[in-house]
């Protein structure tokens, strides 16, 4: 949520990916989290599916832990693999949106 609301605004020091390349200029914050927003968009669904996959293990501690588990490790590999993307986007010094936007 917090990646889309970014990707409609201007920068913001309290939310959204403050990496140094996408804190450089608005067009940057602006065109690094509209690529991050797409980017999550598969991890955001395996993340459901994992969750809702999870709910009838519950009764099985050591599956249950191990989809947790999973959860995690999906968790971090989003968070790296957005950062990556959004960084190439905003240096890439393309402007998603046009300026009346």
């Amino acid at each position: 949520m917090i990646v889309i609301q970014a990707s409609r605004g201007e920068r913001s020091y309290l939310a959204g990916i403050r990496l140094p390349a996408l804190m450089k200029s608005d067009g940057a914050w602006r065109s690094g989290h509209t690529a991050a927003r797409k980017a999550l968009v598969p991890f955001a669904w395996a993340g459901i599916g994992i969750a809702v996959v999870s709910i009838p293990f519950q009764v099985i501690p050591v599956v249950y832990v191990c989809l947790l588990g999973l959860w995690l490790v999906l968790t971090i590999l989003s968070l790296a693999v957005v950062s990556v993307v959004a960084v190439r986007a905003a240096k890439a010094g393309y402007e998603v949106f046009s300026p009346e936007s």
